[in-house]
Parts: structure tokens; sequence; C-alpha cells
């Protein structure tokens, strides 16, 4: 059986290929794909219509969304709620199945002469793990994660309140600024 599946596997494995020459750097094709993909993707546009008022809403929801520390909080976030899921995974069985296959020959002596013989061997296996009893080992690194999810979303929180601020305090001085010279 594994000599079947291997052969399939080795004949659509991706290879590199050598640069053209020795001057010019190798790309892999996939980093092509990429740039193509990345040059294809609609950037936001950040233009401002000079003739809308905007709100302080508005201004705001423009500040976060072209700020970079919120896709990085954003994303940090995400990724600690992940973790917290695998870690949660470990209190669920896990199940694998092997399979092994060998073919092994030799040659015996019998009462006249040397014969061949061919002996196959398949062995599958199915393994099936559940820990018990760990002391508080699994329910410790859940509790871990959990207090990195909270602690990445506290951040992600701490970024939108400081856009919001900086935004609102800007709006306002602005707001003076506009009043200051229409009283004088």
């Amino acid at each position: 059986l594994a000599a079947v599946i291997l052969p399939v596997f080795v004949v659509h494995a991706p290879g590199q290929d050598i640069p053209k020459s020795f001057t010019t750097p190798w790309h892999s094709e996939h980093e092509a794909d990429f740039a193509q993909k990345l040059q294809n993707m609609p950037e936001q546009p950040y233009a401002m219509d000079a003739n809308h008022i905007y709100t302080l809403a508005e201004l705001v929801d423009l500040a976060e969304s072209h700020n970079p520390g919120t896709r990085v909080a954003w994303q940090t976030a995400k990724a600690r709620a992940e973790s917290l899921g695998i870690a949660k995974s470990a209190l669920f069985p896990t199940i694998s199945a092997m399979a092994l296959a060998r073919t092994s020959r030799q040659n015996t002596l019998y009462a006249d002469g040397f014969y061949r013989d061919t002996i196959g061997l398949f062995q599958p296996a199915l393994n099936l793990n559940y820990l018990i009893i760990d002391f508080g080992a699994r329910s410790g690194t859940i509790n871990a994660a959990r207090a990195e999810m909270f602690a990445a979303d506290f951040v992600f929180n701490d970024v939108h309140r400081k856009i919001i601020y900086q935004t609102a305090a800007g709006y306002y001085r602005l707001l003076n600024a506009l009043g200051q010279q229409e009283a004088s």
C-alpha cells in the first residue's frame, strides 16, 4: 500500500527551478502569485470630501479604519482567542490511525537447495488517547490562555480608546480654534 501511495506524492511534489542567470535573484512562483494578488487588492481610499461636514463619530470611524495599530491589536486578539481554543482541545480525546506495510524477501535453504521466500506484512493500528487525571495541568493551561485572551482584548480596547481620545481631542481643538477665530 505504501509503495503505491508514495510515488503518487513524489510525482506531484513541487520542486524549485534554478535561476535563469547568476546575476538575477531567484523568485518562486508563489512570490509572484502573492505580489499579483496584493496588487489586485482594493486599497481603502483615505480621501475626505471637502464639502462634507464630518461628525465626531465619522472622524473616529475614519481614524480607526485607517490606523494600523487597530489591525495589529485585532489580529493579536484573534490569535489569543484561537490559542484558547487550542488549549481547550486538550480536554478531548485524540485518535490516530496508522498503517505499516512491508515486504521482505530472503533465500532460505531447504533440503535440496535455496528457495526464495517473500513475506508480506501489513500492520494497521488505531490509537486512542485520553488523559483522565492530570492534576490540574490542562485547567492551568486553559486559564493561562484565557487570561492572555483577556489581556489581548484589553489591549485592543485600549487602542480604540487612544484613537477615540486623540480624534476627539483634535476635533475639539479645531472647534475651539474656529470659535476663537470667530470671536476675534
